[in-house]
């Protein structure tokens, strides 16, 4: 009997806790607040990397012209405590390490942290009466799809390509944090990290597995990489959940991949930074946005770091109707 089916009982009992929590939301046992600004969550019901951070910052690039936005996110694995806002001498420590890489991207969007969400929507709002703004306010919650004492206005259902939520298992039988029939909550539904030419009729099949509700939207999107090197030796270093689609575009660019993976969110160390000295030679060392922003405080001058950007792309030229969907609702 194989690890992932003697953790099933676990799973049982997890999806039980987790749906009865569920159940007293869906019920208003437990109260969910809602708010009269947009509010735009962008989560999953998987534990690893969906690609929340690149469509986070799809969503900063459409609105920040026309909104004053603000992020919001918990700041996983970070030190500090309560409400933090970013500014130019926060470090990773005080706000997490993908906060702190949309930081550095969007200086001009308020990027804060809180692990209570209405407190931390509160306090923007309050922050924003404080200094008379006028111009229209947006907030976009990163990873909230399961924070559910806020209601947002609209809800994104991030699901990978490559592990779908119809093919997971609860934890810890699998990655799932509550049952895949709760997609129903979401307003629109992203497969995202697809293949650009995945075929219509393989999206035909996943919507099928998926089964949108009347009310749904589902999209696909993939990741457009720039700044990698061609036909060179890379040592790819990464402390992300999943680096394979980075690998596997490296290769597909010509170049000898060796991957050091490190855990997702991984604080680096001296001795890492040894490591990949000793594993870099004669090598051009890749690595990802969230990693540099760790990474930056060990550059030295016998270690450059090729840093991979990402930006999302809808396939089926279905941007037009994914902006237009965002901006209906912004604007609304």
């Amino acid at each position: 009997m194989g690890i992932e089916a003697l953790a099933l009982p676990i799973s049982w009992l997890y999806g039980m806790v987790t749906g009865l929590r569920n159940l007293l939301y869906d019920s208003g046992v437990l109260p969910s607040r809602s708010y009269d600004i947009p509010v735009i969550s962008v989560g999953n019901i998987s534990v690893g990397g969906t690609g929340k951070t690149p469509h986070t910052e799809y969503l900063i690039r459409l609105l920040r012209a026309t909104h004053h936005v603000c992020v919001l996110s918990r700041g996983y694995k970070r030190k500090s405590h309560g409400f933090q806002l970013a500014s130019p001498h926060s470090t990773v420590s005080d706000i997490g390490d993908e906060p702190m890489q949309m930081h550095r991207k969007f200086p001009d969007v308020r990027i804060a942290v809180d692990a209570d969400r209405c407190h931390g929507i509160d306090t923007l709002i309050e922050m924003r009466k404080a200094e008379r703004r006028n111009d229209a306010m947006v907030v976009l919650l990163d990873d909230a799809f399961q924070h559910r004492r806020v209601r947002p206005g609209l809800s994104i259902l991030l699901t990978d390509y490559h592990r779908p939520i119809y093919r997971d298992h609860l934890m810890p039988a699998g990655r799932l944090r509550e049952t895949p029939a709760n997609y129903k909550r979401a307003d629109i539904i992203i497969v995202t990290k697809c293949p650009e030419d995945l075929s219509l009729t393989e999206q035909s099949a996943i919507e099928q597995q998926i089964q949108p509700q009347n009310w749904q939207k589902l999209f696909f999107s993939t990741f457009c990489y720039s700044g990698l090197p061609e036909n060179s030796q890379v040592l790819l270093v990464t402390g992300i959940a999943n680096p394979l689609p980075l690998e596997t575009k490296l290769q597909d660019l010509g170049n000898d991949v060796i991957t050091l993976r490190f855990g997702d969110h991984h604080d680096y160390t001296i001795q890492d930074i040894d490591t990949i000295r000793r594993r870099s030679e004669k090598r051009t060392v890749v690595t990802t946005e969230k990693d540099a922003v760790k990474l930056k405080e060990f550059v030295s001058a016998d270690i450059h770091f090729v840093v991979a950007s990402i930006e999302v792309r809808f396939l089926n030229n279905q941007q037009e109707e994914f902006n237009n969907t965002i901006n209906d609702y912004a604007n609304s």
